[in-house]
């Protein structure tokens, strides 16, 4: 038996196209999901995202299976920015402005900085080591005042 007899609005779109992705890149902001049917990770993210994408109505959330479609992107820049699963990546005026992991509260952070009106949260004001990977910038720029 079927639970759910009324679909609820997806607002995280499926895409399996180069073509598709840089459309909509082209169009307007974009947070693109880089994930894999067998990735535990993806899957447990998935509401979660979907949740995030509701209030962000002006940006275009995408999510793109990069294992069942990696011929169509194993020679394009995209694949260089993918170093794990998942990766989602922010797009804005064209361009990658930032990207991340599976940690849900840095991607609200994240969205915040880069498609709120209020929020001025950037990569640099995480706490040290909440980055995926080690970032020394933070010490190069003087750290705290006091």
């Amino acid at each position: 038996a079927k639970e759910a007899t009324q679909t609820e609005k997806k607002y995280v779109t499926e895409i399996t196209t180069l073509k598709e992705y840089k459309d909509a890149i082209a169009k307007g902001p974009v947070v693109l999901d880089c994930y894999a049917s067998w990735c535990g990770p993806c899957l447990q993210l998935a509401p979660k995202l979907e949740k995030l994408a509701a209030e962000y109505p002006s940006v275009t959330f995408l999510k793109f299976d990069v294992d069942e479609h990696e011929d169509e992107v194993e020679d394009d820049d995209l694949m260089d920015e993918i170093q794990g699963l998942p990766t989602l990546i922010f797009y804005k005026d064209g361009k990658m402005v930032d990207k991340g992991g599976a940690n849900i509260d840095k991607l609200n952070e994240k969205a915040a900085s880069h498609f709120g009106e209020t929020a001025e949260i950037t990569i640099e004001d995480l706490p040290s080591g909440a980055a995926a990977a080690p970032v020394d910038k933070e010490k190069e720029e003087g750290g705290e005042e006091e």
